[in-house]
């Protein structure tokens, strides 16, 4: 049985630090976070998540602080199991509280810290966030807090940002459908990175109408984060 370690990257977009009202900009975001995890016979297998975002922007000088909510998760499964947050969960997700220093011509993010234990977060009445596991042999669904450390640094193009993101994530399992599903996940900890890309929008957009339509910004695609020791030299042409 694999044991479910690719997901807690999922972990890190959320805090609950509320948003603030008088936000001058709003824009859109996407990111793509690339982890690795080593699972039993299927060795170092890639986990992938996409996100898009919604972010208040406030600027003061050589500052920003974004308030920067959720709006949709995509999960790539990996060895044929799929997990994915709630879709309604994802929005009940309180923000996150995001400040960013310019630092030449980069700015910087955070560093910045996510955390939740047993509080119901998604608001489905079950401790911390639910996950839905979709697998050929064990699936359910599973309950997880979270710890995570995550900083940014960026560029500014077209209007907002684009740039890497870094973060240390840690989960915990706080509850599962079932046994088998408690045998296959456990604590963990994971490194991830990937990219991100923020554009301006209408002030009056939301979650629900840019979904609806084509998402107005995309990351760039990252280069893969795989180990170098995991990977294998590349053969030379005869």
């Amino acid at each position: 049985m694999h044991r479910l370690r690719g997901w807690p990257l999922l972990l890190i977009l959320f805090s609950s630090v509320p948003a603030r009202a008088g936000a001058d900009e709003l824009w859109a975001g996407h990111q793509i976070l690339i982890g690795h995890r080593k699972l039993p016979i299927l060795g170092l297998l890639e986990t992938r998540t996409e996100s898009f975002h919604l972010a208040r922007v406030e600027r003061h000088g050589d500052r920003l602080l974004l308030h920067q909510r959720t709006c949709r998760m995509e999960v790539a499964p990996v060895a044929g199991v799929h997990v994915r947050f709630l879709p309604e969960g994802v929005l009940r997700m309180p923000p996150s509280l995001i400040p960013y220093a310019r630092r030449g011509e980069r700015w910087e993010g955070g560093p910045w810290i996510t955390e939740w234990g047993e509080e119901d977060v998604d608001g489905d009445g079950n401790p911390g966030a639910t996950l839905v596991v979709e697998a050929p042999i064990c699936g359910g669904t599973l309950h997880v807090g979270a710890a995570s450390h995550a900083s940014t640094k960026a560029t500014e193009k077209s209007g907002g940002l684009e740039g890497e993101m870094r973060a240390t994530v840690r989960h915990r399992l706080l509850g599962a459908s079932s046994g088998c599903l408690r045998l296959a996940a456990r604590d963990s900890e994971e490194t991830v990175a990937g990219t991100f890309a923020y554009v301006p929008v209408p002030a009056d957009a939301t979650c629900e109408s840019l979904l609806a339509g084509s998402w107005p910004v995309r990351a760039p695609e990252p280069l893969s984060t795989r180990p170098a020791s995991s990977r294998r030299p590349t053969p030379r042409l005869r």
